[in-house]
């Protein structure tokens, strides 16, 4: 009996740290994810708040 409990506990083990090491990834991608979409979203309002004012100071003249 004791054999299998080990071997079972050791998979379990194995399991639980696949998964830990999956949810990690995941983390880790979604703060990537997050810190690039944040950072197309500030160059993409800056270049559309540049092209307003562009706009208006050709409209201006």
């Amino acid at each position: 009996m004791k054999t299998i409990e080990k071997f079972l506990n050791i998979n379990y083990n194995i399991e639980v740290k696949k998964v830990l090491d999956k949810i990690n990834s995941l983390k880790f991608y979604a703060k990537l994810y997050f810190f690039y979409e944040g950072l197309f979203k500030g160059l993409f309002l800056m270049c559309f708040y540049k092209y307003i004012c562009i706009q208006d100071t050709i409209v201006e003249k």
